[in-house]
């Protein structure tokens, strides 16, 4: 059984350890059915923190999100939902993340549940091996399977590839447009004459990336191959 627990979060910041979490926005897969759809809201941990420019592209003031719910209880609530799939006390029970440039949400939401008390952070609910479109969008546009994009950003990529996206910069909106582009990821990576994909062996290699040597490159090589081969 494979879990994906897709997100998306909006904050007062870059810096995951100073700035806060204020909206995040997830859904959850379990063998390709999509079984869970949740957005959450609350005021920062630090008011004094909030930056203005994080807020004009949300189009938001502090007023507005002051007036949103405790995070503690929003943190609550957000593992309580999870926790309908994954068990956070079963360190075989962890979802795959996912999400646009995911890493940098990864590091608020961790940061964000270890604010509210929780001991082990995100690493109760997901195993760390990000599924993310934005690596494999860079890697066809290197080998000039794609061509014309002016920029990675979310809402740059969805326009090159017709998908929708009502409202960037919003959690819900930009989650649910990513988990489009990560389903387009996957055909990308379907063995040609197969029915079912065979992607999680091949996500669970993304770790030789990391490794010197030949295994990092044949990593490399049998990524790019794999994802040209599906739009050649």
């Amino acid at each position: 059984m494979s879990k994906i627990l897709g997100f998306d979060v909006e904050t007062t910041g870059l810096d995951p350890k100073k700035n806060d979490v204020v909206q995040l926005a997830a859904y959850v897969e379990i063998d390709d059915k999509l079984v869970g759809t949740k957005d959450f809201k609350c005021r920062p941990f630090d008011p004094q923190a909030v930056e203005d420019e994080a807020l004009d592209k949300q189009d938001r003031t502090l007023e507005e999100i002051m007036e949103w719910p405790d995070p503690r209880k929003t943190v609550s609530e957000f593992t309580a939902w999870t926790g309908q799939w994954i068990d956070k006390f079963n360190q075989q029970d962890k979802a795959y993340p996912a999400g646009y440039n995911v890493s940098f949400d990864l590091g608020f939401v961790d940061q964000w549940l270890r604010k509210s008390g929780e001991k082990y952070g995100f690493g109760s609910y997901q195993n760390w091996r990000p599924i993310d479109p934005r690596p494999i969008v860079a890697m066809l546009e290197c080998k000039g399977f794609i061509n014309g994009l002016v920029d990675h950003k979310l809402e740059t990529v969805c326009k090159h590839f017709g998908v929708k996206i009502d409202n960037a910069h919003d959690a819900l909106s930009d989650i649910m447009a990513t988990r489009d582009l990560v389903n387009r990821s996957f055909k990308i990576l379907k063995p040609q004459n197969q029915t079912t994909p065979d992607i999680m062996p091949l996500m669970d290699s993304l770790t030789d990336l990391i490794k010197p040597g030949p295994e990092a490159f044949n990593a490399v090589q049998n990524l790019i191959w794999a994802f040209a081969k599906g739009v050649a």
